[in-house]
């Protein structure tokens, strides 16, 4: 059975501090849970310095069409590069402090940083970091349409890494006209990038969020008009 789209919400960017733009969503404005801080960003310069996460995983998920890559470095001594279309997951658990960067001040880089709550059994769990590059992200093909599985699966395919809370992230570009279901758990929801789409007959445009019922098991998601 199809889900049915219970909001839909178009956001725009909005100057959160100097040399950073975001489309901010929190669980305590849409039904985005477990997921609780979603953001599209586009930052140039350092921002926030070494900061404190517990209880939680905190995943950047550069865009393939970031300009620029970023530095994440960690208590426990990760330092990665998340470069374009690169996947780096700090898992906090029982507590770490991190920061993340441009590569290159003054170069923008395009991206979503999302927060994933754990579960009470999960809260405390030893800190680590996980990370791929943007090769080594799973594509599916389809006729019109290619899925990167951010985290998840999706057609059988696994993501690089696995996060303790058993979510979905899938990045899909769709050629015009195309069409994809997809398979969805209670939650679900779509955010457009770019371009136009349709999901039961309700336009998705750049920077929409789109939230469904909680019955149901599949979205349907297609009909691309535009990139």
């Amino acid at each position: 059975m199809n889900k049915s789209i219970i909001q839909v919400s178009q956001l725009n960017f909005t100057q959160d501090f100097p040399g950073l733009q975001g489309v901010n969503m929190m669980a305590r404005q849409f039904p985005i849970e477990p997921f609780l801080v979603i953001t599209e960003f586009r930052m140039e310069r350092p921002v926030f310095g070494p900061h404190p996460h517990a209880g939680i995983s905190v995943l950047t998920y550069m865009l393939p069409d970031s300009e620029g890559s970023f530095i994440n470095r960690d208590s426990q001594g990760d330092l990665s590069i998340i470069e374009p279309g690169g996947v780096h997951i700090t898992q906090a658990g029982s507590g770490i402090h991190h920061d993340e960067f441009p590569q290159e001040p003054g170069v923008e880089c395009h991206g979503f940083q999302i927060w994933i709550n754990h579960a009470s059994k999960d809260r405390f769990v030893e800190p680590k970091a996980m990370h791929a590059k943007g090769a080594d992200v799973p594509v599916v093909e389809q006729a019109g349409a290619e899925v990167r599985v951010i985290v998840g699966q999706f057609e059988g395919v696994n993501s690089s890494n696995e996060l303790l809370t058993k979510v979905a992230l899938l990045h899909i570009f769709l050629a015009p006209h195309a069409r994809i279901t997809l398979p969805a758990q209670e939650m679900a929801f779509v955010y457009g990038l770019q371009g136009e789409a349709h999901s039961s007959e309700q336009t998705i445009k750049g920077q929409t969020l789109v939230n469904y019922t909680q019955e149901g098991d599949s979205d349907p998601c297609g009909r691309l008009s535009g990139i």
